[in-house]
């Protein structure tokens, strides 16, 4: 996946896309991952696939939520929905925490 957003992209917001996917396995996954990756309208932090509700949750950076949206089906990961989103990424070996909050602010 690709790594947060570069210093010529500082106004990213943070999304999260729901895409229905029935008969989704790891392997197809992989496979969507590959071709995510790939997309230079946005960038993915990470996919989690929850094969008993069929769905796939993707996290991605990108200008809009029309670009989330480009990338995933591009993928094959048709997104239900696409939600801004707050990512917190654990330090878990520091004990520490930092926040990426979408451009609107956080809504704590």
């Amino acid at each position: 996946m690709t790594s947060a957003p570069t210093p010529q992209q500082p106004d990213w917001t943070t999304y999260l896309a729901e895409c229905f996917w029935p008969d989704g396995s790891a392997h197809k996954l992989a496979r969507a991952a590959r071709e995510i990756t790939a997309a230079s309208e946005a960038s993915c932090f990470e996919l989690i696939l929850v094969p008993a509700d069929e769905i796939v949750l993707a996290l991605f950076q990108a200008p809009s939520p029309t670009a989330v949206t480009a990338a995933s089906r591009r993928a094959g990961l048709p997104s239900e929905r696409v939600i801004e989103a707050v990512r917190i990424a654990t330090g878990r070996a520091l004990g520490r925490c930092s926040t990426q909050r979408g451009s609107l602010g956080s809504r704590e």
